[in-house]
């Protein structure tokens, strides 16, 4: 799955970062959770075409999106 990630200094001095869930809402989780990539515009925009509810928190506006692929901590 991909996620927003919204921009968040404080929780980036703990190694967190704020992501926004299936729900819509944002939280705090261990950045060693995700991976963070950096899409194209042209996969930003066909990401939202796909309507799958859990993409509806990606915008175009935004370049860093997570997949939420759990690294063992």
């Amino acid at each position: 799955m991909v996620y927003e990630v919204l921009p968040d200094e404080s929780a980036a001095k703990s190694d967190y970062i704020r992501v926004i869930d299936n729900e819509g809402e944002d939280y705090l989780y261990p950045a060693n959770y995700f991976i963070l990539v950096d899409f194209p515009q042209a996969a930003k925009r066909a990401l939202l075409r796909t309507g799958v509810p859990v993409m509806r928190g990606i915008h175009t506006g935004h370049s860093r999106l997570i997949p939420a692929q759990r690294k063992n901590p």
